[in-house]
């Protein structure tokens, strides 16, 4: 359908938080050349590690208080809003 990207929200309080599994077997059905984001709100920097490693993401998305120091730390490109 054209999408460049995708938006997985691993946000615990929104109703389209999805799980690591069902980011999985998202990631896992897209085409190869579409980018997957990560969307993470205050997360822990092992939450966010625990789902770099089952999730294929090309790209962080943060929506917390998070400095950009602590964004850089992940090893991916980022968008902080």
């Amino acid at each position: 359908m054209g999408a460049d990207a995708i938006g997985l929200v691993f946000y615990e309080d929104s109703p389209r938080r999805v799980t690591v599994d069902q980011a999985r077997r998202i990631a896992d059905s897209i085409a190869p050349f579409i980018t997957v984001v990560g969307l993470f709100v205050d997360e822990a920097p092992a939450v966010i590690a625990r789902v770099r490693d089952h999730v294929p993401l090309g790209l962080l998305q943060f929506h917390g208080r998070e400095t950009n120091d602590e964004c850089r730390r992940h090893g991916l490109p980022f968008i902080k809003s």
